[in-house]
């Protein structure tokens, strides 16, 4: 039995009142649900014996579910459609259609081939007849079908088919919306999420600048952002920066177009901040700006740390330009990126000649090999920085020394970034130097000199004493001697007094020219050697200071050079003087060693040693005496030290031999 759409005003009137309910369902954003089953429902009351089915295509697209029905389809018809609400050919009306994009009308389930899977389970159910049609989405999307099964077998009518092409469309603007508002609510809450938990300062406004949301990082300023809701942004702004805000604010709102904008605000403690944002106007469907979104960062710190950063560098600016000293700051190819005046000054190029110059362009020719090695350590972090004296040539050819100090600058990785050198003029220094050293050899020179004139003299008045004094002392002693003789026994005897007496102070005074003689240049020095001369020094000095005087000589029979002999000589009889006068010493060890090469002469006395903080060789304590001992050390090349021992003192000499 044919049952038509019914075609009374009352039914249209039913109709457009049930569309205008289903178009305000969508519009108030109502659970789509909800919206499809008043829309099944009123489908299903513009004909008499007809079911209505939406089913929804799943995320894969492969699968059709159930999402609205009417009332009078069985829950047993549903479920046991289940396994047949696959989308492809052949397999039934919804999962053809869904399939071909098309509208299938199935008007005999039983003999149409595309039921011949599941037409069992319609006629169990009492359905004969099923039509469906594809609900596709703007951009062709699958989004479902809309089905109508009837109980008996028929086809559509025209009305049949404009009523199933409103509902589809109905079923599409209400699906296509149910997504968009699920992706509306899905961003939002990617938006809440992420204001609410960023540290970045996230404000929008009306476009009259009052707050509409605040992010919870405003809490760094207030102490509540929510109590801040619907306040006047301007309101919070310093005097002087309000205008040109306000100004700013209102061409965003004119053109639509975005700002960055930097504000100085008061935080909750009264304290100034400032915040960098960049703002961007929000327009409505219309064009017109209707919100001022803003996201902002606090940039207190970092304008802090870079003004902070800017004084540092006007300071190294400062330091550089005005600095003594060359300065140069050179990339890794060794290229000059910056050179001070004063570097500009010491090589004779300008401070624009040396620019982009190679540190090795002035570099004299034999410092370049070497310098170029400590580069290659410093690179290769064998070292942190090397200090060198280096020859330079300036632009005007003449050759300057400098003492260079050069560091290698790491980025914040590690990574080698630049070279800084250190350049100080010393030509003046090395020339002063070289001149001490030349007066230093010719006053050695005439050390040595006064040395060897002290030692002649000393000989020549040794044999002057022996030749001329102690011959005529001889002779007088003898002549004294035949005088006495000649004298009677029973004669005068104050005279015979008189030459006893003479007698005795002639050969007193013979000994104490001998023991000159000795002192000026010992006999056994010449015949005996350096170990017998202090044998027999050591006796003397023994005999006089009462301080006991031993010899050590590993090589008693050694000679060397006379020139070493006296000088070793020399330095006993003076180290030996100074023990006596400071030393309060009892015993002494002369050690004499000459092994091949060298002789090694070691003094030590058992005496109070020197005060911790005195410098041994200053002539403050041991005045003339110690500068001579070691003035002839170095005479005859050789080198002079004096340690001070827990209980006494320790002089040593080393002299080539």
């Amino acid at each position: 039995m044919d049952t038509p759409v019914r075609k009374r005003s009352w039914d249209v009137y039913t109709l457009l009142y049930g569309q205008r309910r289903v178009l305000e369902q969508i519009a108030t954003g109502a659970p789509l649900k909800e919206t499809l089953l008043s829309l099944v429902g009123l489908i299903e009351a513009q004909a008499q014996g007809m079911h209505c089915v939406v089913l929804l295509a799943d995320e894969t697209g492969q699968r059709l579910e159930f999402a609205a029905a009417g009332p009078g389809l069985p829950e047993g018809y549903k479920a046991e459609m289940q396994p047949f609400l696959r989308i492809a050919p052949d397999l039934g009306s919804c999962g053809t259609a869904a399939y071909l994009r098309e509208p299938v009308y199935a008007g005999d389930v039983s003999a149409d081939p595309r039921w011949s899977g599941c037409r069992e389970v319609a006629l169990r159910h009492g359905f004969r007849a099923v039509w469906s049609t594809p609900i596709l989405s703007d951009d062709d999307t699958l989004l479902g079908t809309f089905g109508m099964l009837f109980r008996e077998v028929r086809l559509p009518s025209d009305e049949h088919v404009q009523l199933m092409e409103m509902a589809t469309q109905m079923a599409r603007v209400a699906i296509q919306s149910s997504q968009d508002q699920e992706r509306l609510r899905a961003e939002e809450e990617k938006f809440r999420l992420m204001a609410e938990n960023a540290r970045d300062l996230i404000l929008l406004t009306d476009s009259a600048g009052r707050r509409l949301y605040q992010s919870p990082s405003y809490k760094s300023l207030y102490a509540d952002p929510a109590e801040m809701i619907g306040a006047n942004i301007f309101d919070a702004l310093l005097t002087d920066d309000r205008p040109r805000l306000e100004k700013n604010f209102a061409a965003m709102v004119a053109t639509g177009v975005g700002q960055r904008v930097e504000v100085r605000l008061r935080d909750k403690n009264g304290d100034l901040r400032v915040v960098q944002a960049e703002a961007s106007p929000i327009r409505d469907a219309t064009g017109q700006v209707t919100s001022i979104l803003s996201v902002g960062r606090d940039i207190t710190e970092e304008r802090r740390t870079q003004e902070a950063l800017r004084e540092r560098e006007e300071l190294l600016r400062i330091i550089v330009e005005h600095a003594a000293g060359g300065i140069a700051i050179a990339d890794l190819s060794h290229r000059l990126m910056r050179a001070n005046p004063a570097l500009a000054a010491l090589t004779g190029y300008s401070e624009a000649e040396l620019q982009g110059k190679s540190i090795f362009d002035f570099m004299h020719e034999d410092d370049r090999a070497p310098s170029l090695y400590l580069l290659q350590e410093l690179l290769d972090g064998r070292r942190g920085r090397f200090e060198v004296e280096k020859r330079y040539r300036r632009k005007d050819g003449r050759t300057i020394w400098a003492r260079v100090t050069v560091t290698l600058v790491r980025g914040a990785e590690g990574e080698p970034r630049y070279l800084v050198a250190l350049i100080e003029d010393v030509t003046e220094r090395r020339e002063s130097q070289r001149a001490l050293e030349r007066s230093a050899r010719e006053l050695q020179a005439l050390s040595r000199r006064l040395v060897d004139v002290q030692e002649s003299e000393r000989r020549n008045l040794s044999r002057e004493l022996h030749d001329r004094i102690g011959q005529n002392l001889t002779a007088l002693n003898i002549n004294l001697a035949i005088a006495r003789g000649a004298l009677p026994p029973q004669g005068d005897q104050e005279a015979v007094a008189r030459l006893d007496d003479s007698l005795d102070l002639l050969d007193s005074t013979a000994h104490a020219i001998a023991d000159v003689q000795s002192e000026l240049r010992p006999p056994m020095l010449d015949e005996l050697g350096l170990a017998a001369a202090l044998e027999w020094y050591g006796r003397q000095f023994s005999a006089r200071s009462g301080v006991a005087v031993s010899l050590v000589a590993h090589e008693p029979d050694m000679r060397v050079a006379a020139q070493v002999e006296i000088a070793l000589f020399r330095i006993a009889q003076e180290a030996l003087n100074n023990v006596a006068k400071h030393a309060r010493a009892t015993a002494v060890e002369i050690e004499l060693r000459c092994p091949p090469g060298e002789c090694v002469m070691t003094i030590t006395d058992d005496g109070v040693g020197l005060g911790a903080t005195e410098n041994p060789t200053d002539e403050g304590r041991f005045g003339l005496g110690m500068m001579t001992m070691r003035e002839r050390a170095q005479a005859v090349g050789g080198e002079f030290r004096v340690e001070s021992l827990r209980g006494g003192t320790r002089l040593s000499v080393r002299v080539p031999r």
